[in-house]
């Protein structure tokens, strides 16, 4: 990354005419430099940190995210079976890689990966906001300056707003009105604000799959949602091994959390596959 970033860096300073125009070629790099940015930040060693924080922030996350999905659909039996149920109905060619438009109209699917978003609560730093101005809150008075910061899990499993907060209940968001946009309100699980994950809204997330219409959305959400959903319409797993405090629950954070120090890792064991015709 260091090596391309001086490329592009020292390409565009000897010679702005062997790159394309921002407006042509829109590129990380090219958006750092035709920033507002003081000259001294315009280096390569700060771009290629931009670029390599842009390429790995969503791997652990995403996939963190995701594995917990696995564990807690596969343990409970009758969450699994009505998500397999619900796949079946909108991909009955389980060899056929929907489009997101597709998956987003399955209410339950996308229940259950808000809810699994929700619940793992991967993302466990403090980022900062600074108040440019005085802020009044109950009785408390907070001068312009003040750095103020919140960990997301406190709201994510705050009881007064999800119910039961630590039970993976997918159901919680299949309702409506005042109820469900209290809770999409303090949904805080990719940060608010300037703070707020990037790959939330990814390039409002050209996102394409199979060939099919592009479509605005989450890029993480998209991600896990087509994850989640080939997973489980094309294969049936077991838990192998697993357990909840051991291997799942947060017991040690640092940017995200982590399962305890002894965990050996989470398996399952695939019982059923698209393949053998068992999945159809």
């Amino acid at each position: 990354m260091t090596q391309q970033a001086k490329f592009f860096f020292d390409t565009r300073r000897d010679d702005k005419t062997k790159v394309a125009p921002a407006e042509d070629s829109p590129n990380l790099f090219r958006a750092i430099l035709d920033s507002k940015l003081p000259e001294e930040d315009k280096n390569y060693h700060r771009i290629a940190h931009e670029g390599l924080e842009v390429l790995l922030a969503g791997s652990p996350t995403t996939s963190r995210v995701m594995s917990r999905a696995v564990f807690h659909i596969n343990d409970d039996a009758a969450i699994k079976a009505r998500l397999q149920e619900e796949l079946r109905r909108i991909m009955p060619d389980a060899g056929v890689v929907p489009d997101v438009d597709t998956l987003k109209s399955s209410f339950y699917l996308n229940a259950v990966i808000k809810e699994s978003v929700r619940i793992d609560n991967t993302f466990a730093n403090r980022d900062p906001l600074v108040a440019y101005e005085d802020l009044v809150y109950a009785q408390y008075t907070l001068p312009a300056g003040t750095i103020i910061s919140m960990t997301p899990g406190y709201t994510l499993h705050d009881p007064t707003i999800y119910p039961n907060p630590l039970s993976f209940r997918p159901e919680r968001w299949l309702v409506e009105g005042e109820e469900l946009a209290q809770m999409d309100h303090y949904f805080t699980a990719f940060g608010i604000s300037s703070r707020a994950c990037l790959g939330k809204e990814y390039a409002e997330c050209r996102f394409r799959c199979e060939g099919e219409a592009d479509v605005d959305d989450s890029f993480a959400i998209s991600t896990l949602t087509t994850g989640v959903a080939m997973l489980f319409r094309r294969y049936d797993f077991e838990l192998v091994d697993t357990i909840e405090e051991r291997d799942i629950t947060n017991s040690r954070w640092w940017i995200i959390g982590e399962a305890a120090a002894d965990s050996p890792g989470f398996f399952v064991r695939p019982t059923k596959s698209w393949r053998d015709g068992s999945m159809a």
